[in-house]
This record gives C-alpha cells, structure tokens and sequence, in this order.
C-alpha cells in the first residue's frame, strides 16, 4: 500500500466517523440547546467527546496497522 492509499483510507475513516457524529447526535442536540437553552449544547458536547476520542484512537490504530513499504 501506497503513502497515497494509506492517507487516502485514513481520511475515509475520520470522514466516516465525523459524519456518524454529526448525523446521529450532534445535529439533534444543537438543535434542542437553540430551543431550550444553553446547558443542552454543553450536554451535547460531553456526549460527542468519546466518539471524537474513538475517532481519534481507530485512525492512529489504522496508521499502525498498514505496514509501510518501500515507497514510503
């Protein structure tokens, strides 16, 4: 695999899950702290920060799982 390919899947993956994020969570909540106040957005946010780590930890774990070759 390419130093192309594997910036390429990496990507893939953190658009994935920034968009699962956004979708399943975010969005909704944002909306609700417009209508109800302040402390609904912060709920939000604590909610969205283990996904964001989870987002973070599996493309590091990617990185180190795709060997490098003589190209890199």
């Amino acid at each position: 695999m390419t130093s192309t390919d594997k910036k390429k899947l990496i990507n893939t993956n953190a658009f994935v899950w920034a968009t699962s994020i956004l979708v399943s969570f975010v969005l909704p909540m944002v909306t609700d702290s417009l209508t109800e106040g302040r402390s609904q957005f912060l709920r939000a946010i604590t909610h969205v920060a283990p996904l964001i780590a989870a987002m973070w930890i599996t493309t590091s774990l990617i990185d180190r799982s795709i060997s490098p070759t003589p190209e890199d």
